[in-house]
């Protein structure tokens, strides 16, 4: 199954957020940050939802980052990984 960039950059996040085994609120709040500022409300609404769908589910990282490699340029790559970095 193919996935859009943003479900790629959904999962990549839920990754690094399950990485420590909990979930913390400054986190969550990022992430929707990131999303309004970088996406827009209906967008952002779709990836709270998303992430809410698939927090507790096992993540194939390498198809979301695959997706990315493919789909972003070099900025907007770097863009996704300075998020990562804050999260």
């Amino acid at each position: 199954m193919k996935i859009t960039v943003l479900e790629a950059i959904i999962r990549i996040a839920a990754v690094v957020m399950q990485a420590d085994k909990q979930l913390m609120r400054s986190e969550l709040y990022l992430f929707r940050d990131f999303m309004l500022k970088n996406f827009g409300n209906e967008a952002a609404s779709h990836a709270i939802t998303y992430l809410q769908n698939i927090r507790d589910l096992h993540i194939d990282e390498q198809d979301a980052c695959d997706e990315l490699n493919n789909a972003l340029n070099y900025t907007e790559k770097m863009q996704i990984l300075r998020f990562l970095f804050q999260l």
